[in-house]
């Protein structure tokens, strides 16, 4: 994983990096190829109660079909690649696409943050993946808190992160000795 970003403060250490997991990435391809097959099937349906326009319906179809999976691929993959979450002895700083071409970057001092929430977005989905997400509180307002979706270890995580905000508040030396986070099950991590 990597341990520098854009932005990065000088001496501050990266304690965890992460991405969303790739399984979201799979059932999102999953949910274009469902779609684009829908609007493939709907152009054929046209095309055969409509017998005059039936070719170019289908022709028509197939082309829209192909550029909303292809579209829709490309799309989710370049998204889904550029998300990157940091978790540092200073902050949270997470990397998210709005577009393929334009990156927003939240960030979380952890001297405004006061506690951190785990939580389910789709619970059958994300517990068969082994995922779920995190929302960390801002001290100030809602719209400060930062979400972290579809991380595997996420409970683990949140409590990591509430290690590392009683330790700032306590005892803010002792972050320079922070071991980092290690995504494994309990008992592999070492």
């Amino acid at each position: 994983m990597e341990n520098s970003f854009p932005g990065q403060q000088t001496d501050e250490r990266v304690l965890y990096h992460t991405r969303p997991h790739r399984g979201v990435k799979y059932l999102s391809f999953l949910k274009v190829l469902v779609l684009g097959f829908f609007v493939f099937f709907a152009f054929g349906i046209v095309s055969f109660n409509l017998p005059f326009l039936g070719g170019q319906m289908a022709a028509l179809g197939s082309i829209l079909s192909a550029c909303l999976i292809l579209f829709g691929m490309w799309w989710i993959n370049s998204t889904h690649e550029k998300t990157d979450i940091f978790v540092t002895d200073r902050r949270i700083v997470k990397f998210a696409p709005v577009t393929p071409f334009h990156i927003t970057m939240r960030t979380l001092f952890w001297d405004e943050a006061v506690k951190t929430k785990t939580y389910y977005k789709n619970p059958v989905m994300e517990r068969i993946l082994g995922v779920g997400s995190l929302e960390i509180h801002a001290r100030s307002q809602d719209k400060d808190n930062v979400d972290l979706n579809h991380l595997p270890f996420h409970q683990d995580l949140a409590n990591y992160i509430d290690k590392i905000l009683f330790t700032f508040k306590n005892k803010p030396d002792d972050l320079k000795n922070f071991k980092e986070f290690v995504a494994k099950p309990k008992g592999q991590r070492e």
